[in-house]
């Protein structure tokens, strides 16, 4: 387990990273990364938004199993970042 809102969403954007498959996606990762590394701590939240963003337009085709296991990352990481930071 990470021991910050930032560690964590930096090991998913990491997860998902590694697990697609489109050198343009990485590359957006990588930048998204680089943003969420120097985020303030009070800001971290407000840093899915850009990657649900990402996983709307970029990360949506159901027929390319690397994106249905990016969904996953992605929604397991945003529900458990949930339950660790703010007891839902």
């Amino acid at each position: 387990m990470a021991d910050s809102k930032q560690a964590y969403l930096l090991g998913v954007l990491q997860q998902i990273h590694d697990a697609i498959d489109s050198t343009d996606t990485k590359t957006t990762l990588k930048h998204q990364m680089s943003t969420v590394a120097h985020s303030a701590p009070e800001i971290v939240d407000l840093r899915w938004r850009p990657l649900y963003d990402l996983c709307r337009y970029h990360i949506n085709d159901e027929t390319n199993p690397t994106h249905a296991v990016c969904f996953a990352i992605y929604h397991d990481g945003y529900a458990e970042y949930c339950k660790l930071f703010h007891g839902q």
